[in-house]
């Protein structure tokens, strides 16, 4: 045959109704991407009467003329394509990064460092929807070269990567590629919540947290997952905030099969924990999760802010908080209970809300340990203060007074309740009565919680609150 034909079926139907047309293919197409708008393929040359093309078919347009083809120059073969939200992208042997907007209009040609090994963009559908991060994330682009041959004895691939904003024309960020030992990269993708995923060939899972520099973090063992699976391949599809979601079959073939159509399964995420004697690896595991998720939509946050980018993660970044002091509070009540108090002191310090920091105070009281209790209070007088002060500050440079008290989610009684000990929980009395003194608490404290809400905003120079002409009356509720 001198051709050969391509059809494009999506395994989520629900999201692409349309049927896309079938695509004859002159050319000996050897890879494909497919985008939120539409597929990119790629070819070699075949001689010199046939160059390598970089082949494009949308989806859909409100216009005709939305395909569009490039051939590249004799000698230039394309090798990795991939396709985003608004760019198409495709590595060269020449090692060029070729960046096509989805139009067909070329946006930048760069070099590429090393031999070009990987491409990857966010795909909407696989992006948390809040708005925020999808308008951050979507223009992003990663790039993964070999910077080295092997190192002798290790057998390692050498690798590095770079994440530009095409729609910024700008570098974010770039670093090494981590790699298990002898491994070689396998694939490479953004999760959910916009983190740089990559899966070696001995089936560990890797994030690039925003935290530690840009490190890589491992997340799972694939290959231990398989294994107790009785599975022999499988196939990532995309990384959610849990789970790994890949085609798991028994087949010794590399790719999984295309009829019937393959099954997603998810496969559950873990950090590798070695916990300290007396710890709740599960508690410890999710909590150092947490804190990766909430950093990383921190970052992703102040870069739609700084761009200028509508959205507010604001309300899901706290109720991931709220969430991390649930897990924290149960990890507090299981160190207290086999009485390593110094442990349980350090995790206050991770707690983000007041509320929380109170609901420690209740269990070490819980507890009969005055001393830790202490501690704990001197620890949410300060956190009380510094919160007033940050408070202060923001009205002065806004010229706001007296504030507006924006309602946020917090822990609820009945969430404290649920993190509480039972009454068979209590540890060694040491003389003191948690009956007679159900809450230590200072003055300070209680004058907080009994703070009263004001409305409304006053416009003008903080300086000069009293000369202020337009001045409304506080309004005490």
């Amino acid at each position: 045959d001198d051709h050969h034909t391509v059809e494009v079926s999506f395994h989520d139907t629900s999201r692409h109704r349309l049927r896309v047309p079938l695509l004859t293919d002159y050319f000996n197409f050897t890879a494909a991407s497919l985008g939120p708008r539409g597929v990119a393929y790629i070819s070699p040359s075949n001689g010199a009467e046939q160059p390598s093309m970089l082949v494009w078919r949308a989806f859909e347009s409100w216009s005709s003329g939305a395909d569009w083809t490039v051939a590249l120059p004799e000698g230039e073969n394309a090798m990795i394509v991939a396709a985003g939200t608004s760019a198409v992208a495709i590595t060269t042997s020449a090692r060029l990064l070729r960046i096509y907007s989805t139009a067909g209009r070329q946006v930048a040609v760069l070099n590429v460092q090393g031999q070009p090994v990987a491409l990857a963009a966010p795909d909407p559908g696989h992006i948390f929807e809040g708005g925020a991060i999808g308008a951050a994330c979507q223009h992003h682009l990663a790039v993964v070269w070999a910077e080295a041959g092997p190192k002798q004895g290790c057998n390692t691939q050498q690798l590095a990567y770079t994440v530009f904003d095409v729609a910024q024309c700008s570098q974010l960020y770039s670093g090494k590629v981590a790699l298990s030992p002898g491994a070689s990269l396998s694939w490479l993708a953004f999760s959910q919540e916009g983190l740089l995923t990559t899966v070696d060939s001995s089936k560990v899972v890797r994030l690039r947290s925003s935290q530690w520099g840009g490190s890589w973090v491992p997340v799972l063992d694939a290959a231990g997952a398989k294994a107790r699976a009785g599975a022999d391949q499988f196939w990532p599809a995309w990384l959610d905030t849990d789970n790994l979601m890949a085609v798991v079959t028994n087949s010794k073939s590399q790719h999984p099969q295309v009829s019937p159509r393959p099954l997603i399964t998810p496969i559950a995420l873990g950090l590798s924990i070695a916990p300290a004697e007396a710890a709740p690896a599960e508690a410890e595991e999710a909590g150092l999760r947490a804190g990766l998720r909430i950093a990383q939509l921190q970052a992703l946050s102040e870069a739609a802010s700084s761009q200028g980018v509508d959205g507010d993660l604001a309300s899901y970044i706290n109720s991931l908080r709220v969430e991390a002091d649930k897990t924290n509070l149960r990890l507090l009540t299981a160190y207290l209970k086999v009485g390593k108090q110094t442990r349980a002191l350090e995790l206050v310090g991770n707690l983000h809300q007041s509320k929380s920091i109170e609901g420690a105070l209740k269990i070490a009281n819980h507890f009969h340990m005055p001393q830790l209790a202490e501690r704990i209070t001197s620890f949410l007088e300060d956190k009380i203060q510094y919160e007033q002060e940050q408070e202060q500050l923001q009205q002065q440079q806004v010229g706001v007074w007296p504030t507006s008290e924006v309602p946020s989610q917090q822990l609820s009684q009945a969430d404290l309740e649920n993190v509480q000990p039972t009454d068979g929980d209590q540890g060694a009395n040491n003389g003191y009565d948690a009956r007679a003194k159900p809450l230590q608490t200072s003055s300070k404290v209680a004058a907080a919680g009994q703070k009263r809400k004001t409305t409304d905003v006053v416009v003008g120079l903080a300086s000069e609150p009293k000369a202020n002409p337009f001045a409304r009356k506080k309004v005490v509720k």
